[in-house]
């Protein structure tokens, strides 16, 4: 925290709420023996602010593309944890020869055999490894960058031509 502004004794009422007014919604305003002074962020401050603003915003799309869906015959499935766990547990039990109707984000039902399945379970694997691969790069480039606008500059971007197949 630094001074961003001082009003000097002596003043009068009216210079002192005025003050108070103006720098009392982005500053920190102290009233000392000798002034009032507004205390405000100084530029490290502002940085890691600027830095902990962009992690969320990037935990957000980061979560959003984990969980978009993966197409495949074009059908949209989940992406999620549980439907990994779902496919791995029903493939450990199938033959190459049965089939199951394994049903889209939408209900939109397919008739799968295994191979189905592991190509399904596949896309969501590609999907989660693109995700946490590039999350790891955009995280470190924030955590890197000097400047306020090196930290905007950086770009949030999980989409990819290479997850789905049809």
């Amino acid at each position: 925290m630094e001074i961003k502004a001082v009003l000097s004794k002596p003043y009068s009422e009216t210079d002192r709420v005025n003050f108070i007014v103006d720098y009392q919604y982005d500053y920190e305003i102290k009233e000392t023996e000798l002034a009032l002074e507004a205390w405000g962020d100084d530029d490290s401050d502002l940085l890691l602010k600027a830095k902990k603003q962009r992690v969320i915003e990037n935990d957000i799309v980061r979560d959003e593309a984990l969980n978009r869906g993966v197409t495949y015959n074009d059908i949209l499935f989940d992406s999620d944890t549980d439907q990994k766990v779902n496919l791995l547990a029903i493939v450990s039990t199938m033959s190459d020869e049965d089939e199951i109707t394994w049903f889209g984000k939408d209900n939109t039902p397919l008739l799968c055999n295994k191979q189905d399945l592991i190509a399904i379970g596949g896309l969501i694997t590609v999907l989660h490894n693109h995700c946490w691969t590039l999350n790891a790069s955009i995280k470190n480039a924030i955590n890197e960058a000097e400047t306020i606008e090196e930290v905007e500059a950086i770009e949030i971007n999980y989409e990819s031509e290479v997850l789905n197949e049809n």
